[in-house]
C-alpha cells in the first residue's frame, strides 16, 4: 500500500526513530487515547463534551490522512500541513478534556508529545530533501 523505496530513499535526520519505535509508540498512543476518550464519553453532558467531540473526531481524521498523504502521494510539504494542523486539533481536544477531565486531559500529552516531534521530523524531512522536490 505504502511506497516503502519513497521513505527509503529520504535523507533523514540523525533522530528518526526505528520503524519498530513508530510501531510500539503509535500502539501505546492509540490506546491511551482511546481510554482518554471512554473517560470522557461517561462523563455528563456538556458543552465542553461536545467540542472533545468534535475535536476527537477532527484529529482522527487527520491523523488517518497524514500517512496516504506522506506515503502514498508523497508530499511531503502537504504532510506537514497536515500535521501542523493534527498538533492543533490535539491542543484543543486536550483543552477541552482537562476542562472535563485532568486524568482524560494528562493521557492525551504523550500524544501531543509525540505529534510535536512528528512535526519536526517532518519538517527535517523537507529540509534535507528539499533537492528532491
Amino acid at each position: 500500500m505504502y511506497n516503502n523505496d519513497f521513505y527509503k530513499n529520504l535523507n533523514k535526520p540523525l533522530c528518526t526513530p526505528a520503524p519498530i519505535v513508530f510501531k510500539s509508540a503509535w500502539g501505546i498512543l492509540y490506546l491511551l487515547m482511546a481510554v482518554s476518550f471512554i473517560i470522557i464519553f461517561f462523563q455528563p453532558a456538556s458543552y465542553f463534551k461536545t467540542l472533545s467531540f468534535l475535536f476527537f473526531g477532527l484529529q482522527l481524521v487527520l491523523n488517518l490522512l497524514w500517512a496516504p498523504v506522506f506515503f502514498i502521494l508523497e508530499n511531503i510539504r502537504l504532510a506537514l500541513a497536515v500535521a501542523i494542523l493534527l498538533t492543533i486539533s490535539v491542543i484543543a481536544c486536550v483543552f477541552c478534556f482537562a476542562k472535563i477531565s485532568f486524568l482524560a486531559a494528562s493521557l492525551m500529552i504523550p500524544y501531543l508529545i509525540w505529534l510535536f516531534f512528528a512535526c519536526y521530523l517532518n519538517l527535517c524531512f523537507i529540509t534535507l530533501n528539499s533537492d528532491k522536490f
